[in-house]
C-alpha cells in the first residue's frame, strides 16, 4: 500500500491512497472461505460448495467490503500516525475516479480530502484586558428573596370570615343553575373595591350576588375554568355560596424557619439568615458572572487568533452529514454558517490553550464540574440543601454519552478560560442587574 499526501494549501490536503492485491487478497480470500464453511446452497453439504461457486456468488461483496474496511483503517491511521489535526472528517474527493470492482484491477486508488486545523500562535499574558464583572446584590433584591422564602414556606389556617388576602372556595350560579360548582379566587384579584368589598366579611354558607364580567372581568374564565369565549356568554348576576376560606399567613423569620432552609443551626438569627440569603444570591449570580467572563474572553482571543478557516470543505462536510436529515437545507446550511464557524474558531482556540500549556484534563476534574453543574441547576430552581442529591444526579449525567459529550465540552471551556483569567489583567466591574442583563442585548 501506499499513501501520500498532498497540501493544497495551509488548510487543505489531499490524501491517496493506492491498494494493490497484496494488501486486500488475503482479507478477501479469508472471507471466502468463511463464507464457504456456512454458505447454505441446495445440493450442496455445508462446507462443501465449490470454491469457484463461493467466489462467483459473494466475492465482489467480500471485495468490496474488505477494501473499504482497508481503506478506512488505514486512513485514520495515517492520520493518527502523522499527528494531522483535521476538521470534520475526509471526504472523497471530487476528482477521484469511480472504482470499478468488476474489473480485474492490479490497483485501487481512493483519494480523499481533509481540512487541516489553523496553526495559531496565541501568547496569553497581562497585556489582555478582559472585564470582570460582579452583580450588586441589593437591600431590596435581599428583601424581595425573603418575602418570596416566607411565602413559600406559608401556614395555611381555616378561618371564619373573608378578609382581602383570603383564598376563598365557592359554587357559582346564576338563574339557569349552577355555573361552576367548584371556583376559587382571592378578593385582592378584584379590582374594583366596592365590588370586593361584597366578599369581605362574608362567611362559609353565605350568599354573595355580583356582577361576573364587572367583578371579575378577564379573569372570569379562570374563576369558573370555562373557555375565553364561553366566559365572555356569561352575562347579568351571579351567586357565589361561599365554601372554604383559607388564609396563607407568612412564616416568621424563626428557627425553625431557618433550619427548613438552610438546615439545622446553619442560621441563629434574623441578621444572619439576612446575610445567608445575601449569599444565595450573590452565589446564583456567579454562574451568570462566569458565563459573561466566557463571552468576553472568547471575544477577544478569538480575534486576537486572526485565524482562517476552509469554509468550502466545511459546508461539503456539514451537508454530507446532515444528507438523511429533510429539514437540512441549503438555506438553512447559509443561515447557520457564520454561527458554526464562530463556534468552531473558539473551540480551536480553547483546545490550543490546553494544548500548549499542558492543562491535564482528568476524570476527576470531569466528576467535579458534573457536580457544578448539578448544583447550578438546583439553584436556578431555587432548590435548597441539594448537597446530598448531587452525586447522585451526577454520577447519572456521567452514565449517559450525550451528556457525558455535553459536559466534556464545559469542563475544556472551564479549565481553559480559569487559565486565562489567571494570566490577563482583569478589569473589575461591579454593575447593577439590569446593567448586566443589558451587556446580552448589546453584545453577545
Amino acid at each position: 500500500m501506499n499513501i501520500s499526501q498532498e497540501n493544497i494549501d495551509a488548510l487543505n490536503a489531499v490524501v491517496t491512497l493506492k491498494i494493490s492485491k497484496a494488501d486486500y487478497e488475503p482479507k478477501v480470500e479469508e472471507v471466502l472461505k468463511q463464507y464457504r464453511k456456512t454458505a447454505s446452497i441446495p445440493g450442496f453439504r455445508p462446507g462443501h460448495v465449490p470454491a469457484s461457486m463461493v467466489r462467483k456468488m459473494f466475492g465482489k461483496r467480500a471485495l468490496v467490503e474488505q477494501v473499504d474496511k482497508l481503506v478506512g483503517e488505514s486512513l485514520m491511521n495515517y492520520i493518527r500516525d502523522n499527528k494531522l489535526d483535521i476538521i470534520g472528517e475526509p471526504l472523497p474527493s471530487a476528482d477521484m475516479k469511480t472504482i470499478d470492482f468488476d474489473a480485474d484491477n492490479e490497483e485501487f486508488e481512493f483519494k480523499f480530502d481533509i481540512a487541516l486545523t489553523p496553526e495559531i500562535n496565541l501568547d496569553i499574558n497581562d497585556k489582555i484586558t478582559i472585564p470582570s464583572y460582579t452583580i450588586e446584590v441589593t437591600d431590596d433584591q435581599v428583601n424581595d428573596r425573603i418575602g418570596l422564602i416566607t411565602s413559600q414556606h406559608a401556614t395555611a389556617d381555616k378561618v371564619e370570615a373573608i378578609s382581602e388576602t383570603s383564598f376563598v372556595k365557592c359554587s357559582v350560579s346564576n338563574a339557569d343553575g349552577v355555573v361552576a360548582e367548584s371556583a376559587s379566587f382571592s378578593p385582592n384579584q378584584i379590582k374594583d373595591e366596592a365590588a370586593r368589598a361584597a366578599f369581605v366579611g362574608k362567611k362559609q354558607g353565605e350568599v354573595v350576588t355580583f356582577d361576573g364580567q364587572k367583578t371579575f372581568g378577564d379573569e372570569l374564565a379562570g374563576l369558573l375554568k370555562l373557555s375565553k369565549g364561553e366566559a365572555a356568554k356569561i352575562e347579568g348576576e351571579l351567586q357565589a355560596t361561599i365554601g372554604d376560606i383559607t388564609e396563607y399567613r407568612d412564616a416568621e423569620l424563626n428557627q425553625e424557619l431557618f433550619d427548613q432552609v438552610f438546615g439545622k443551626d446553619a442560621v441563629k438569627s434574623a441578621d444572619e439568615f439576612r446575610a445567608k440569603v445575601r449569599e444565595t444570591i450573590e452565589a446564583e449570580n456567579a454562574g451568570s458572572q462566569d458565563y459573561r467572563f466566557i463571552v468576553d474572553a472568547r471575544e477577544q482571543l478569538v480575534k486576537l487568533a486572526d485565524m482562517s478557516l476552509p469554509e468550502a470543505f466545511l459546508k461539503r462536510w456539514l451537508t454530507a452529514i446532515n444528507s438523511t436529515n429533510e429539514k437540512f437545507t441549503p438555506e438553512l446550511l447559509e443561515s447557520e454558517m457564520p454561527k458554526f464557524l464562530e463556534d468552531l474558531r473558539w473551540k480551536i482556540v480553547r483546545d490550543s490553550i490546553i494544548r500548549k500549556n499542558d492543562i491535564k484534563m482528568e476524570r476527576a476534574g470531569l466528576e467535579e464540574y458534573a457536580k457544578k453543574t448539578v448544583r447550578s441547576h438546583f439553584m436556578r430552581f431555587g432548590v435548597s440543601q441539594f448537597e446530598p442529591m448531587v452525586e447522585r444526579y451526577a454520577a447519572d449525567m456521567l452514565k449517559n454519552e450525550e451528556q457525558v459529550r455535553q459536559l466534556s465540552d464545559g469542563y475544556a471551556t472551564e479549565a481553559a478560560v480559569d487559565f486565562v483569567k489567571g494570566k490577563v489583567t482583569l478589569q473589575p466591574q461591579t454593575v447593577s442587574r439590569e446593567a448586566f442583563e443589558a451587556l446580552f442585548a448589546n453584545k453577545q
